[in-house]
């Protein structure tokens, strides 16, 4: 059949994704003698710069001085996200949460909200979605 976005997309894609990570553009191709792309795409600046996201540098710089807060887990599992983002959970279910194939093994995740309550500074983790977190 026919494939669901084609070539000339896909690669748009995966350059979108390179530059947003940080990494040169070139797709690699097993050949060592890639030269080094120009640097016009943002403006000549380093990577930590801001560079085409403008303020985005900025937003990284503060997200890192501050320490990112660490995903939600409860009984020393992550959180379902397509518990908390979905009607329904699609995963295989597993005692109190469900269990999935992640990067070719299968690892467990816990059925519960994942909301962060700012003043208290911890996740919810009580045994209902975020969809149905009282307000």
């Amino acid at each position: 059949g026919k494939p669901p976005i084609d070539f000339v997309d896909q690669e748009k894609l995966l350059k979108r994704a390179l530059r947003k990570h940080k990494v040169k553009e070139e797709i690699p191709t097993g050949d060592d003698t890639v030269e080094e792309a120009p640097r016009s795409a943002n403006n000549g600046k380093k990577p930590n710069q801001g560079g085409a996201s403008g303020s985005g540098g900025k937003k990284q710089a503060n997200n890192s001085a501050k320490g990112k807060r660490q995903p939600a887990q409860k009984n020393g599992k992550l959180v379902c996200i397509d518990y908390n983002n979905k009607e329904q959970c699609p995963n295989e279910p597993d005692g109190s949460g469900c269990k999935k194939e992640v990067n070719g093994e299968m690892r467990s995740f816990e059925h519960c909200c994942n909301v962060f309550n700012k003043q208290a500074k911890r996740h919810c983790l009580q045994p209902h979605s975020r969809l149905r977190h009282p307000a």
